[in-house]
């Protein structure tokens, strides 16, 4: 039997493809988060990028995936 042994990743910026998805809220620097983030005086926090990254291997052991979505923070201007 032949197995095939190959390793891939891949990443991208993922805010405008949730952007296209209609979710637009998070990124809006007016923030919805003031009931899970602590806020400083008026200054709101909303979501300012974000990465997905995934990766397989597939070799003669079998296979392993995996895959991460990484959210980057800020604060609005005063």
């Amino acid at each position: 039997m032949w197995i095939p042994k190959l390793k891939f990743s891949y990443d991208f910026e993922a805010s405008n493809v949730m952007k296209d998805l209609g979710l637009n809220l998070p990124f809006k620097t007016t923030g919805e988060f003031t009931e899970t983030v602590d806020c400083l005086g008026s200054r709101q926090v909303y979501v300012s990028n974000m990465i997905q990254k995934s990766s397989i291997e597939v070799n003669e052991k079998g296979t392993e995936a995996a895959a991460c979505t990484i959210a980057g923070a800020s604060y609005a201007p005063p």
